[in-house]
């Protein structure tokens, strides 16, 4: 069996480390930063920066560590939903009430799950 084709979204205080972890444990996490430096540091982790969060369209589990609601409506509903594909699974370590992330379940094309 193959290994799922995982993706992150948020590299900064509680996201480097976890990227940090996988790749530790023989991932290379896709992962979408905005910033040059956090993508530097991603790198220098073990992961695979990425700048476009259409660069994350194969990954099969996308973790997403985000501040605040209206980041998880920009990033996830708007930006990343439309690239996954039916099936892919979307991981939130987002932090929000759980009826703040409520809207962004079945935001995509669909066929994607949301876990958080």
């Amino acid at each position: 069996m193959t290994e799922p084709v995982l993706g992150f979204v948020g590299a900064g205080q509680m996201g480097l480390p976890m990227v940090a972890r996988l790749a530790r444990a023989g991932r290379t996490p896709i992962t979408y930063a905005r910033r040059a430096e956090a993508r530097e540091a991603v790198a220098a982790a073990g992961g695979r920066p990425v700048a476009d969060l259409a660069d994350l369209a194969g990954a099969d589990v996308v973790v997403v560590v985000l501040y605040d609601a209206e980041q998880v409506e920009e990033v996830i509903i708007r930006a990343l939903l439309p690239h996954l594909a039916p099936g892919a699974t979307v991981v939130s370590h987002v932090t929000t009430s759980r009826s703040e992330t409520r809207g962004f379940r079945g935001g995509g094309r669909g066929g994607q799950r949301a876990v958080g």
